[in-house]
């Protein structure tokens, strides 16, 4: 069965900063990521997910934190990385139009 987890800003943030950490994806477009993004991203569109995953996040136990600009891209990347076998998936509720801490550009 398929595995994933949506969670808040504030877990996000605290999944961020504990001890044990997490990788972070965003799966919107470039030029999105580039107006703004959660520090440490890495940014993989949605449609090159099933490609490009393996070689950028190849521990599929690690913490994956996942998002997009509402939670409508990020949905279908966690299914997608849960059928892929990742094992530890965050979704972020909302996406980043609630995320109230910083941003880095690029």
């Amino acid at each position: 069965m398929p595995y994933y987890q949506t969670i808040s800003c504030q877990q996000a943030w605290q999944l961020i900063h504990s001890r044990y950490g997490c990788r972070i994806l965003d799966v919107r477009d470039p030029a999105e990521f580039a107006e703004g993004h959660i520090h440490g991203a890495v940014n993989i569109p949605l449609h090159s997910v099933p490609r490009r995953a393996p070689a950028l996040f190849p521990g599929r136990r690690q913490p994956l934190l996942v998002y997009c600009g509402s939670g409508a891209r990020s949905l279908p990347a966690a299914q997608v990385l849960s059928v892929m076998g990742y094992a530890r998936i965050y979704n972020l509720q909302g996406g980043l139009q609630y995320w109230p801490y910083e941003l880095w550009q690029s």
